[in-house]
């Protein structure tokens, strides 16, 4: 090979080389061990817990733990009894889980079909959330109900937005396919997809009449029109599928359920 031209082809491996470190992600930031298996689509969340070490877990996500690790306490009083008196309703329990003297697993599934995602909460940045999606966070991990618009964000009534502040691991899940958007600018969102965003990132909250769906009788969960605004620098997670959407889709394959009369 001519020596120019040598030259030339280092010159562009070493170029290629150094594009590929400058655009490789940085290093996940985890206090706890886990894997995610299953993906994308049916899930699962697999905790390893560390000796003395407990996490907070929704108790409905729970599948199986080792021997190891046992149930502390179901947390409802103080901050999860003062949101339950805020939105008039249970919208979120807690379990507490640690490991005795020995590591232990613990599995999770969330409960529709969908993403599992970690993020790692810091002091300077705290989490939106769908309260439905949660799964798991340390201990360390506090839940904000001193902010309004927690049950006015979504067009789901049942649900609520919930601020997690703090520091350490936390888990949520998808309905479908989980997006991760990050927002430099106004954009505006169909709340019911919006699974997480930033703190970071300002929020209104607006109704739309043309997207009501209330006047549809059979339509259980049906939305109110509410569209977000989301204004400023940070990310957002995205689910795929509307939960009420998707549980409307079912209950027209389910069968009338009858009352049966004793003879």
């Amino acid at each position: 090979m001519d020596p120019i031209e040598e030259n030339l082809a280092e010159s562009l491996i070493l170029s290629a080389k150094e594009g590929r470190e400058k655009k490789a992600e940085p290093p996940e930031v985890r206090d706890i061990y886990f894997t995610v298996d299953h993906e994308p689509l049916y899930t699962t969340l697999d905790l390893e817990l560390t000796p003395k070490k407990s996490i907070l877990v929704d108790a409905s996500t729970v599948v199986a733990m080792d021997p190891s690790v046992t149930l502390m306490t179901k947390l409802r009083g103080g901050l999860l009894q003062n949101l339950a008196k805020i939105l008039g309703r249970e919208v979120i329990v807690l379990n507490q889980f640690s490991a005795d003297s020995q590591a232990g697993h613990l599995r999770l599934a969330p409960p529709l079909p969908g993403d599992i995602h970690h993020y790692h909460l810091s002091d300077k940045k705290g989490l939106y959330l769908h309260s439905s999606h949660f799964l798991a966070c340390k201990p360390t991990v506090q839940i904000n109900t001193h902010f309004t618009g927690m049950q006015d964000f979504y067009n789901d009534d049942s649900t609520a937005l919930l601020h997690f502040t703090g520091q350490g691991d936390l888990w949520f899940s998808s309905c479908g396919g989980l997006l991760d958007v990050a927002v430099d600018e106004t954009i505006t969102f169909n709340p019911d997809y919006v699974l997480a965003f930033e703190d970071s990132l300002d929020y209104e909250v607006e109704v739309c009449e043309g997207l009501c769906a209330d006047h549809l009788k059979e339509n259980l969960f049906g939305g109110k029109g509410r569209l977000c605004r989301l204004r400023g620098e940070g990310q957002v997670w995205l689910q795929s599928r509307q939960d009420h959407s998707f549980l409307n889709y079912l209950k027209s394959f389910l069968p009338s359920v009858r009352t049966i009369e004793a003879p």
